[in-house]
């Protein structure tokens, strides 16, 4: 089942550490000096979660926060996605990744700090969030770029759902982290206009979830598409069916239905939206233009739309009409199929009280 996480949980003190090996200077590691093992699992709250094989992220999201530093939005998973951990952390500008060093929680959003400003550092269990208000995150790396492997130790102090330190959390991660450019996707241009009222989407979010055989066939792929103006007042999610074997939307013209066939939009689970100034329009009919321009590493994709809307109560609400062009962020949500699909990362605007806005 797909749904929108907004539980608020209050958390405590937490002392992070995501442990450097050997000498910074060098990534992290003394050069010939082999690593000592990790199990990769986390004791939390009486219970030991082992995150082998489960998803990571490291999300640049630029001056998100300001022109003192850049965001880094790092996501750990249990592969069976029923345990999360979540650091929204500060380094110094132009560096675009993580780098090897103490990372003092505080709400400075200085270099060097990870912070609880917009609630997004915790730890999630069941996609229920305690929050994380205290501690260090110490970073080693070995490598770079793509190939730089982190090292992550916790032992920390977590608050239960009173707001009271009952919690700790101890253990240790290494791996890689799939790294996600979110400064590329702005929408550069549009508007769209809903039941009469036409809102601004140019320098929006644009992104794209894929659920790949979410609805088990061999026929298409599901990919969640999520457009949001400037303002944060109004969002559009549209529940997308590809040719099977895509990941990405493709051009074409998609129609509203429940067939389930590739080039189709569905709101089979509920998924197909306009959520405008907090009231809630579904799509119930109409078509999808999609057409997509490579410009080097991040295609362009212009959308239009021009559906038919109903309110909450059923009956007809107007249309949605209009167009946007811009990159689109991607995510590889499959990992979370079998649970809820709750948790994705980054679909939507930045981090809404969730790992980010998900599906």
């Amino acid at each position: 089942m797909k749904k929108l996480i907004s539980l608020a949980l209050a958390f405590a003190a937490t002392t992070i550490s995501l442990v450097s090996c050997g000498d910074p200077e060098n990534g992290g590691n003394t050069p010939g000096e082999p690593e000592t093992p990790v199990d990769n699992k986390f004791t939390f709250a009486d219970q030991t979660y082992d995150l082998t094989g489960g998803k990571s992220y490291q999300s640049f999201y630029g001056d998100y926060y300001g022109d003192s530093a850049d965001n880094i939005y790092v996501d750990l998973w249990s592969a069976d996605g029923h345990f999360l951990i979540t650091l929204d952390m500060l380094v110094a500008k132009g560096g675009k990744r993580l780098t090897a060093g103490t990372y003092t929680f505080d709400d400075s959003l200085m270099p060097g700090t990870f912070t609880g400003k917009e609630q997004n550092s915790a730890v999630w269990v069941d996609d229920v969030p305690f929050y994380i208000v205290g501690g260090t995150v110490t970073v080693g790396v070995s490598g770079s770029g793509a190939d730089a492997v982190y090292t992550v130790a916790m032992d920390c102090t977590v608050e239960d759902a009173e707001g009271e330190p009952t919690y700790t959390i101890e253990g240790e991660w290494r791996g890689k982290m799939e790294y996600v450019d979110e400064t590329v996707a702005e929408v550069e241009s549009g508007e769209f206009t809903v039941d009469g009222t036409t809102y601004d989407f140019a320098e929006g979010y644009g992104s794209m979830g894929f659920y790949g055989d979410y609805y088990d066939n061999d026929r298409s792929e599901s990919i969640s598409l999520y457009l949001n103006d400037a303002a944060e007042s109004t969002t559009i999610c549209i529940d997308m069916l590809v040719p099977s074997g895509e990941e990405r939307l493709v051009d074409g013209t998609y129609t509203f239905g429940d067939s389930l066939e590739p080039f189709t939009f569905t709101d089979e689970d509920g998924y197909c939206y306009v959520m405008c100034e907090g009231y809630k329009y579904h799509i119930v009919d109409g078509a999808v233009e999609v057409s997509v321009s490579n410009t080097g590493d991040y295609p362009v994709y212009t959308i239009e739309l021009d559906c038919a809307l109903e309110d909450a109560m059923g009956e007809p609400a107007g249309d949605i009409t209009g167009s946007c062009k811009g990159p689109l962020s991607w995510d590889d949500n499959t990992a979370e199929d079998d649970v809820t699909r709750a948790a994705v990362t980054r679909a939507g605007v930045k981090k809404q009280a969730s790992p980010r806005v998900g599906k």
